[in-house]
């Protein structure tokens, strides 16, 4: 199907905006990359804070929780520190096993190499506890998914200008996890290779974000994640901004991705028909330039003409709607409620 122009992209015919966190002139000025979960009849959503974007230092990750399906939230709490030293920040959420889990890439301000650092939510005191380390050399975009081997694929990059990578479980045991880089051309440079998988029956595709042409890159593996065709460019519009894919219950396959237009102004959803591999559908979650920042202490390089983005989505299905939470300016979370019929492809 023809990519539809900006122009005449339409906007979801139902959706719901909620806001989650926003910040105070008191501060954190600075919050992105977000995530949710939802575990014991309770939504939870998590996001990175600091006073500006540091990305090695002073960042913490932070949630709130909800327990009206995302139409209010709690005052927010840190399930992992900052310091001047050191950063936890792009934070996954996810249940596995009958537990919830946060992994947060860990920084040291001297070294800025990555670790992943894992969290568990303990649901009698309403804390989480730090459980050690999962992974060197890694910055998860992903959260864990389940593919047709038994094995699950965590997916994100290696660190912020070297390759996308995929971390590979041994079944259910999430304590051990093998890296495996998606190779790419000879001469290609990337800088900030965000990544989300497409799982299906027989090949995963991997989608890249692009920071050399407004074009989503794609590698596909056919043996479960063990080898990856070479990136290259696909024939969808996608400005360099962290990309997000699954699968719904309907059979659709979705993409969460900043569609060109002045930035990340436009945040979209594509969708394939049920059963169907190509997209053919596309609609606006997000498309304009305000409410531009109250926040004069930090502006990201996005939007130094003042006005806002939409970017770095996570999602949830749950009781028959998908649950989209991002970053707005670097600034605010937001969450949009999508029922999936609105997301039908006759």
């Amino acid at each position: 199907m023809p990519f539809p122009p900006v122009e005449i992209m339409p906007f979801l015919s139902t959706v719901t905006h909620v806001s989650v966190e926003r910040a105070t002139p008191q501060g954190p000025f600075y919050l992105h990359e977000s995530g949710i979960a939802y575990y014991k009849g309770q939504l939870h959503a998590i996001w990175a804070n600091g006073p500006t974007e540091l990305n090695f230092y002073e960042e913490s990750t932070r949630t709130r929780v909800s327990n009206d399906k995302g139409m209010t939230w709690s005052a927010s709490t840190e399930i992992a520190p900052g310091g001047p030293q050191f950063a936890h920040n792009h934070p996954v959420i996810f249940t596995h096993k009958g537990q919830l889990w946060a992994y947060a890439a860990n920084f040291n301000k001297e070294e800025k190499r990555p670790r992943v650092k894992a969290f568990l939510f303990n649901a009698k005191s309403g804390k989480w506890e730090a459980k050690g380390l999962v992974m060197e050399d890694f910055v998860p975009f992903d959260p864990p998914k389940k593919m047709a081997d038994g094995n699950w694929i965590l997916t994100g990059e290696k660190s912020f200008d070297t390759n996308p990578r995929v971390l590979i479980s041994k079944g259910d045991d999430f304590s051990h996890w093998t890296p495996v880089d998606l190779p790419m051309p000879e001469g290609m440079k990337l800088i900030f290779p965000e990544t989300t998988t497409l799982v299906y029956p027989d090949e995963l595709i991997a989608v890249t974000r692009n920071s050399l042409a407004p074009r989503a890159l794609v590698s596909v593996s056919r043996d479960n994640g063990r080898h990856w065709s070479p990136l290259e460019a696909s024939n969808l519009p996608m400005v360099a901004s962290k990309p997000l894919g699954g699968v719904l219950s309907t059979g659709q396959r979705y993409l969460i991705s900043n569609t060109p237009d002045k930035g990340r102004q436009l945040l979209t959803i594509a969708v394939t028909a049920p059963g169907e591999r190509k997209f053919s559908k596309v609609w606006k979650i997000r498309h304009q330039g305000y409410p531009v920042r109250r926040s004069t202490q930090y502006v990201p390089l996005e939007a130094k003409d003042g006005t806002t983005h939409w970017a770095y989505p996570a999602a949830l299905e749950l009781d028959g709607k998908l649950y989209v939470t991002y970053s707005v300016a670097k600034e605010d979370c937001e969450l949009s409620i999508i029922p999936l019929t609105a997301l039908r492809v006759d």
